[in-house]
């Protein structure tokens, strides 16, 4: 394998990580964005932003002040989504064990063993998930269309109205925004072409997951907290290794969302860890279905704005330090 595609294959692997978690692998964030008015243009739709959100994201300038105060929002968010994942842990395990209660020791394990993991930096991350995610999306996407009938499902060309649209710029919006620190992270020092391939090839997964669970969703009980579990309940050996990869896709999304929060100040320390853990603890109790309805599109709001604000900084403002540059030379010369 050359350099450059085993560079893409990691990045792509690590930004994918970081993106498919408990809301994504359980089916509940495509249920809520998606599957409500799905069509061919809003998968180009959001196949576009994608790859323009995270190419953006990719060639941010770091001493930018602008950049720089949404980074700490990212990171107060992080904390927000890594409560989510400890949530969504308890609610798995509720599930398949078939308990009334929730296991807070569970979550206590899963924390503790986060702590360690990024304590060992992204570098460490980024061989868990080169090793781990492509295997989970092949095996994910296998197990999903063995289990559903694609030939009679339909999909329009269009939405039937605005809430496609809207739903699925946000969807993109939140998951760009929230994976900001990983992708500025793990692109850096990094060529545009590697970016833009880097960009591309994530989008293009993504989108594909979206499309195949969209499909195995339709007419699903949204009442469910994991929709994709129930549809894969009749198939027992689907059903446990399904549970295995949302356990694995849930705490690779802990960890990397744990990673961006800890961000928030440059220096990194017991206290900060300690903290910052005690408050996603605190945050878990939320219910994992509340989260992902109600905070995740207004996460995504802000991570719109983000985007659509730096696409206009980096490619209408790009020309202006050339213009000053010119009028200079010319004062000079004059």
């Amino acid at each position: 394998m050359s350099k450059a595609l085993l560079t893409i294959t990691s990045s792509v692997s690590f930004i994918i990580g970081s993106i498919i978690g408990a809301g994504f692998i359980s089916g509940r964030e495509i249920l809520s964005f998606f599957c409500g008015d799905l069509s061919f243009s809003t998968l180009f739709e959001t196949l576009l932003i994608f790859v323009i959100g995270i190419f953006v994201v990719a060639n941010l300038r770091e001493n930018n002040n602008f950049n720089v105060i949404f980074l700490k929002l990212v990171s107060l968010f992080n904390i927000v989504i890594s409560a989510c994942m400890l949530s969504a842990l308890d609610s798995l395990f509720c599930d398949v064990l078939r308990l009334t209660e929730n296991v807070k020791i569970i979550r206590i394990i899963s924390l503790i063993l986060t702590i360690f993991i990024t304590s060992n930096g992204i570098d460490f991350i980024s061989k868990i998930s080169f090793y781990f995610m492509p295997f989970a999306i092949i095996l994910c996407a296998t197990i999903i269309i063995a289990n559903c009938d694609f030939k009679t499902f339909y999909i329009p060309l269009y939405p039937h109205g605005f809430k496609g649209g809207i739903l699925s710029s946000s969807y993109v919006g939140m998951n760009v925004f929230m994976s900001m620190s990983v992708i500025f992270s793990i692109c850096k020092g990094k060529s545009k072409k590697i970016k833009f391939c880097i960009s591309v090839v994530t989008s293009a997964v993504i989108c594909f997951l979206i499309f195949i669970i969209s499909v195995a969703l339709r007419g699903a009980n949204e009442t469910f907290g994991m929709p994709l579990l129930s549809i894969l309940s009749d198939n027992v050996l689907s059903y446990g290794i399904f549970c295995v990869l949302i356990f694995l896709g849930i705490f690779s999304t802990l960890i990397s969302s744990f990673y961006s929060s800890l961000t928030i100040t440059k220096k990194r320390n017991l206290s900060k860890t300690l903290i910052i853990s005690s408050i996603c603890f605190a945050l878990s109790f939320l219910k994992f279905e509340f989260i992902v309805d109600k905070i995740y599109p207004f996460i995504g709001f802000f991570g719109v704005i983000f985007v659509f604000f730096n696409c206009f900084s980096q490619f209408f403002f790009q020309a202006l330090p050339r213009e000053r540059t010119f009028l200079r030379r010319e004062r000079i010369r004059s």
